[in-house]
């Protein structure tokens, strides 16, 4: 039984940029799949020879924080 699940994830970002003097910042951060959806990664899959295939989970809740500093 080879169904399909439809992919569903739902992701949030927040960036801030300024200028100081000579030098350009980003700063924010972002989550993914903020409600943790089990989803499948379908095109990343591995077939063996007995003829079982195996299928790798998508991306969980991943929450990143992140600074950029341009001179």
């Amino acid at each position: 039984d080879r169904l399909i699940r439809p992919y569903n994830r739902l992701d949030i970002a927040l960036l801030y940029k300024f200028k100081a003097k000579k030098i350009d910042l980003e700063t924010g951060f972002s989550v993914m799949n903020i409600l943790n959806t089990q989803n499948v990664r379908y095109n990343n899959f591995s077939n063996f020879p007995n003829e079982k295939t195996t299928y790798v989970s998508a991306t969980p809740f991943t929450p990143t924080i992140f600074v950029n500093i341009v001179f």
